[in-house]
């Protein structure tokens, strides 16, 4: 970059120079008041700089104009007289224009480079740079000058005829000089210097010295004459100097034309020989009567196989190697008529392993007054070519074949397929040449399967497999397809491949077969055998990955009497109805099933982790059925209302087999019906009992959200002198009738009904709340950690709904910490990271709980942004008693303090556990030693009113 600044100033310095440096040695010989000279430089000089450095140096052109013509207008007078003062800015305005405009005219109407070579280019470079660019300037100068003064009315057009030829004159002399000093991308410039440039120089020389002794003699001369002699003379040596270059351009043309033919004759001679090797081609000559080979090269042996010098020397080499079967053919063709002709045959020879090889033969016989007088040729090995024209016409017949063949390109695009391809899906060749096979797709397959359909292709090469497609006429129908990818040397893919059948009758004739051994054939849904035979896969499952599921037993309330008072239609109707319904309000992972008559079953999927929650998940579904089945059903135009008695077992609890655990659910389902019917019973009273208390409190739960039943308590953090750093935001549920509840008691059920999150959230706000009413009375509030549940954190937006918490409540961000169990860190470490670094940049801090009771890994520890450890309390309790819970809490400590972490060690009770807590390093505490949970009012009045 400053090369090319110093380059771009270098040029508009010179540029500005020689400008003024010729205008003033031209005005050195111009006569007063104008300084109008015979030859004008500058109009050359600027002209020739543009041209060759760009619009750059046209500043340069109007400051040295202004240098110049403070000769004409005295300085002092300038700022007396506006009027000369723009005179003066007009006429170095014109000098602008007239290099300008010169350049616009040269660049629209002639060709780059300026070489200046014939009379035509010549004189229209000239004539446009000089007479056309020059006029109007000069016009505007003239003018300029006689409103200043300078020039009066009589003068003013000699003056304007003798500063025209001046610039005419000026370029040209000055611009073909600027050529040959500057332009050093052109050769001709750099010949023109001693033919061109030294005689326009001296030309030059001499007139202005003439110039000079005739003003000093009071003599006119050498105006107007001196100027057109020194113009004409430049003329006439550019055109002699471009004949001379037209000239050595064409003699250069010249040879290069023959230098390129010569080149070409060479690679051609190369290439054939080149090709002649390569080709398995065998280049021989024989003698025109007896066929003895004079002359074959070397190809020949590798071919064949035979030496060079057994060719030539057996008289009848050739026919004795000829095949058997290609002997007579060969033999009629030679005993044609002798006639000079081209003859290409196609024959057999045998090489010397016995194996055969397919020749080209094609000879020219010369024939001289009737007689054969040359015989030569080329015997070229097409052996691949035989036997892949061979294997082409074993793959046209295959092609043709009963299975539909549809071959694509590398880019995907039918380029050809068979008439079973148009048997099958109704399109012709010409409707899907150069279409995607996507115009096949049914929409029956989703991303999973073509994603595993092009792994297969790209990993293995090939992809086998049941495809489902649809005709031209829309029909959706399924085919056994097979598709291979084909590669070259390269082993890239150029072609697909796809060979497929029709195979509907062949599943519609499997379908049927398994409904009718699967499915009940009134309602469509799985009978007692599928049924049973899910039964296992799910009980292995569950024993497998001990996790547990339900079976819900239903049975239709008083659907006889429907049956007999209505018949057996209504009542075939009721039960079609009843399992979609039934579908209805199911898991796709879940089976429903008719066991017969009015009795079904619905097998849950077994995905629950306990027995607690599975039989949660059995009442909410079984509630659901029974809102779905208690709603009146339309039986040809008949309204009739159901009920239905559901039992419910869970599984496994022990080594039942599936017809035990039906046969416990057909007992539960027995007690609903003792019981009243239309009710729900659990198979073990004591799940039953459980069932209703965690329904129970979870219906409690959602009341106490809407009505805000929660309040919020604070526990103190310590350091080693009892001092409060910190206090961590404990909920409290203060249930009517039965006073404050735990949250040991209703988390879990909050958990696993998904309102952990609302109250989650009401934590949140309800804590940064309070830090601001604390705010505004002027209590100085320590940092507050709330408790944040692994599925709260887990939400994506959780970061946006601290921001939104803390920008409501207008409160500091350091004020607000979070406290995470060690779980979110073995699920999705990456979005824990991101969390994390998105909550350390508001100013939260972050602590993980309970540390050392989960399954953290150093490795992610590492990685977290955490501030705080908290030592879980199990370790404390224990810690003077038991060896491996005091050296798990000196370690965490260690470690902790290694990593930069705060550690709080929860759970102190007494003076013993915090001494030895203080010995091995801990700084901060906490626990019912300091103080138990305290409600805002009391944290209030003990810990903040100091502060």
């Amino acid at each position: 970059m400053q090369n090319i600044f110093l380059k771009n100033s270098g040029q508009f310095i010179v540029a500005t120079f020689l400008f003024y440096a010729t205008g003033w040695l031209a005005m050195l010989v111009a006569p007063p008041p104008a300084y109008i000279s015979i030859i004008w430089p500058p109009a050359g000089i600027g002209l020739a700089a543009v041209l060759l450095w760009g619009y750059r140096v046209l500043p340069g052109i109007f400051l040295a104009n202004i240098l110049l013509y403070f000769h004409i207008f005295d300085l002092t007078s300038l700022w007396d007289s506006p009027q000369k003062l723009m005179a003066l800015s007009s006429v170095c305005t014109c000098a602008v224009l007239r290099a300008w405009l010169g350049t616009i005219l040269i660049r629209r109407f002639m060709q780059f480079p300026y070489a200046l070579v014939s009379f035509r280019s010549i004189a229209l470079f000239f004539v446009l740079a000089g007479p056309v660019a020059a006029f109007v300037p000069i016009v505007l100068t003239v003018f300029a000058l006689h409103v200043s003064g300078v020039i009066l009315s009589p003068d003013i057009f000699p003056l304007f005829l003798k500063a025209w030829v001046a610039d005419c004159t000026g370029a040209l002399v000055f611009i073909p000089l600027m050529f040959i000093i500057f332009d050093r991308d052109q050769r001709i410039w750099q010949d023109r210097i001693i033919t061109l440039g030294l005689p326009l120089v001296l030309c030059f020389l001499v007139t202005t010295a003439l110039a000079l002794y005739f003003q000093q003699k009071n003599m006119q001369y050498l105006l107007l004459d001196g100027a057109f002699l020194l113009g004409f003379i430049s003329v006439v040596l550019l055109v002699l100097t471009g004949y001379d270059e037209s000239i050595k351009i064409a003699v250069d043309e010249r040879t290069e034309e023959l230098t390129q033919s010569n080149r070409k004759l060479k690679s051609r001679d190369r290439q054939f020989n080149k090709l002649v090797q390569t080709q398995s081609v065998i280049v021989w000559r024989a003698h025109p009567v007896s066929f003895r080979f004079v002359y074959v090269n070397d190809e020949a042996e590798m071919i064949l196989g035979y030496p060079i010098s057994l060719w030539k020397s057996e008289p009848d080499f050739w026919w004795k190697h000829i095949h058997e079967d290609d002997k007579d053919r060969v033999q009629a063709f030679c005993a044609e008529e002798r006639k000079p002709r081209d003859v290409d045959l196609e024959y057999r020879m045998i090489t010397v392993d016995g194996d055969i090889v397919w020749l080209r033969d094609i000879f020219t016989k010369v024939v001289s007054d009737g007689v054969v007088s040359e015989l030569y040729g080329l015997m070229i090995d097409i052996t691949k070519q035989k036997l892949a024209e061979e294997e082409f016409r074993v793959a046209a017949i295959t092609f043709e074949s009963q299975q539909g063949i549809m071959i694509t390109d590398s880019q995907n695009r039918i380029i050809r397929v068979n008439k079973a391809f148009t048997d099958i899906t109704g399109f012709t060749l010409s409707q899907v040449m150069g279409q995607d096979p996507n115009l096949l797709k049914s929409g029956r397959h989703d991303l999973a399967f073509y994603k595993n359909f092009w792994q297969q292709l790209t990993t293995v090469g090939m992809f086998e497999g049941e495809v489902w497609n649809r005709r031209k006429n829309g029909e959706i129908y399924p085919e056994w397809q097979i598709v291979t990818a084909v590669k070259n040397k390269e082993d890239e893919v150029t072609h697909y491949v796809s060979v497929f059948s029709d195979i509907t009758q062949k599943k519609e004739a499997e379908d049927k077969i398994h409904s009718l051994a699967f499915y009940d054939a009134l309602t469509g849904l799985p009978n007692r055998r599928l049924l049973l035979d899910r039964f296992e896969q799910e009980i292995a499952i569950a024993r497998r990955h001990k996790q547990f599921g339900a079976v819900i037993f239903l049975d239709l309330d008083h659907f006889k009497l429907l049956n007999d008072s209505q018949g057996h239609l209504v009542g075939d109707e009721l039960l079609i109805q009843v399992a979609n319904r039934l579908s209805s309000v199911l898991r796709e992972e879940d089976t429903p099933a008719r066991l017969g008559g009015d009795e079904f079953v619905v097998l849950l999927h077994a995905n629950s982790e306990n027995l607690s929650e599975v039989s949660d998940h059995a009442r909410t579904v079984s509630e659901k059925i029974r809102k779905q089945l208690n709603t009146p059903f339309l039986l040809h135009n008949y309204q009739h209302q159901i009920s239905t008695s559901i039992g419910i077992t869970l599984f496994p609890e022990g080594d039942e087999s599936p017809d035990m655990i039906l046969q416990q659910a057909d007992t539960a389902m027995y007690r609903s019906k003792a019981g009243g019917r239309n009710a729900i019973s659990f198979f073990q009273p004591c799940m039953q009992e459980a069932a209703d208390q965690r329904l129970k409190l979870e219906q409690d739960l959602r009341t106490a959200i809407e009505k805000e039943g929660f309040m919020l308590f604070f526990q103190p953090q310590v350091d080693r002198n009892g001092v409060m750093l910190g206090a961590e935001v404990l909920i409290r549920w203060e249930q009517i009738g039965q006073g404050i509840v735990s949250p040991a008691d209703f988390i879990s059920v909050a958990e696993e009904s998904s309102l952990i999150l609302d109250i989650g959230l009401w934590v949140l706000k309800k804590t940064c709340q309070q830090i601001k009413e604390w705010l505004m009375m002027g209590i100085k509030v320590p940092r507050l950690s709330v408790n944040v549940s692994s599925r709260q954190f887990r939400q994506h937006d959780f970061v946006q709904q601290i921001k939104a918490v803390i920008s409501d409540s207008q409160i500091p961000p350091s004020l607000l910490g979070i406290e995470l169990t060690e779980s979110v860190m073995i699920v999705d470490i990456e979005d824990t990271v991101n969390k994390m670094k998105a909550l350390k940049k508001l100013g939260v801090s972050i602590a993980i709980d309970d540390f050392g009771t989960g399954y953290s890994s150093l490795a992610y520890l590492k990685r977290l942004p955490l501030d705080v450890l908290k030592i879980d309390r199990g370790f404390v309790r224990d810690i003077l008693t038991d060896t491996n819970d005091a050296i798990i809490v000196e370690t965490i400590i260690s470690m902790a303090r290694h990593l930069k972490l705060r550690v709080i060690a929860e759970g102190v009770e007494n003076e013993d556990q915090f001494d030895v807590l203080k010995k091995q390093g801990c700084l901060m505490f906490q626990g019912y030693h300091f103080s138990r949970p305290l409600s805002a009012v009391r944290f209030v009045e003990k810990y903040l009113s100091n502060l």
